[in-house]
């Protein structure tokens, strides 16, 4: 029952924050391995944080006085996350024995490549209905 939890957690902590497939990863020379592949999950984590800012509050029309107050609120935010990631998977790894954790990361990486692709389906349909929609407004 215990493990089933640990899992579940931990399966809820490797979602993305938000929906970044095509972000590259921003790797850490200190960070081990399974840490750096869950990077390319997080969106803000590969550094281009004004331009995901951008993207999430584009249509609010920040000032770019607000734009500086936000930025180190998403970096404080990324960082515990990571903090938040980093500790939960050292407590996973102290339950599980070698196989099961070889075996954790695998299906890790597994879910990971799934989100990329349901990301992209996504994307493609938005892009597929804005088309859509494009040409419908200059039939009009």
């Amino acid at each position: 029952m215990k493990i089933h939890y640990v899992l579940g957690l931990a399966a809820l902590l490797a979602l993305p924050v938000a929906q970044a497939a095509d972000a590259p990863a921003a790797k850490s020379a200190d960070k081990p391995p399974a840490m750096m592949a869950d990077d390319d999950s997080c969106p803000m984590m590969d550094g281009d944080m004004a331009g995901k800012m951008e993207g999430k509050m584009g249509n609010l029309n920040l000032t770019d006085d607000q734009k500086a107050k936000l930025k180190p609120i998403f970096q404080d935010a990324m960082t515990k996350h990571r903090a938040v990631r980093d500790e939960t998977d050292t407590k996973i790894k102290g339950v599980l024995t070698a196989e099961q954790y070889k075996k954790f990361e695998e299906n890790r990486a597994e879910r990971r490549e799934q989100r990329k692709e349901h990301v992209k389906d996504r994307m493609k349909e938005r892009k597929e209905h804005a088309q859509k929609n494009k040409g419908q407004m200059k039939d009009e």
